[in-house]
């Protein structure tokens, strides 16, 4: 789009901060939601299989607002400014080479609704960021639950076996390999991705995320245990 394109279509629909939605001069974080929104400090707990997590934000507030318009409301630009965030984590944390950057795939019916891959677009920015290509390594094999109405984390688990395959094994084998998806809540869909790629000769398995859901306190669990 040229200068003058660009200057038309900011008049009808001026750029925004993708969290709080104020106007800016152009698409991004602004000054005051960089101090506010919910960083994340210190490690957290790693999927099974997954040698390191990059996650930079808690899903909640307004980062849950924002990737919820990101998934479902057609915010596919977000996906640059996501990325930044974990490409930050990733110069900062990232101790080893990464030979791919893949994604976890949504299944056809749900990619045909939607009209794109929230977590491909995602590892596309990363990939443009950081100079590393992108590799289609996993596919989705069979139609599952949604992981979101799965509450118990047993049950997620068994969610996802047999739900994906690798589809890449030459280029895998032996290769440093980042994972990205939107949202880290148990970690049960990032594992069998990890194990699928770990099986088919990949060396390490790394993952990246825009945000993981707040482990609930003792008191938040012993209330929901109570009203079940």
């Amino acid at each position: 789009m040229g200068r003058v394109g660009k200057a038309i279509f900011n008049f009808f629909f001026p750029p925004r901060c993708i969290f709080c939605k104020k106007h800016l001069d152009e698409e991004g974080i602004c000054d005051d939601c960089i101090k506010k929104i919910p960083f994340i400090k210190g490690k957290i707990q790693n999927p099974q299989f997954v040698s390191k997590t990059l996650t930079p934000l808690y899903y909640k507030d307004s980062v849950r607002a924002s990737i919820i318009r990101y998934k479902f409301h057609g915010k596919t630009a977000y996906a640059e400014h996501f990325a930044k965030l974990i490409c930050e984590m990733i110069e900062e944390r990232g101790d080893k080479p990464i030979d791919y950057i893949l994604w976890v795939p949504l299944d056809k019916w749900k990619l045909r609704y939607r009209g794109y891959d929230q977590a491909q677009l995602l590892a596309e920015e990363i990939s443009k960021i950081i100079g590393v290509p992108t590799l289609c390594a996993i596919k989705k094999v069979r139609r599952n639950k949604t992981q979101h109405d799965i509450k118990s984390v047993a049950a997620r688990r068994a969610n996802v076996i047999g739900v994906y395959e690798c589809t890449a094994k030459d280029e895998i084998f032996g290769k440093n390999l980042l994972v990205a998806d939107d949202v880290f809540t148990t970690g049960s869909t990032l594992s069998e991705c990890a194990k699928i790629l770990k099986i088919a000769g990949a060396n390490e398995v790394f993952a990246a995320t825009i945000a993981k859901t707040p482990q609930k306190s003792k008191k938040q669990l012993k209330k929901r245990k109570n009203s079940l």
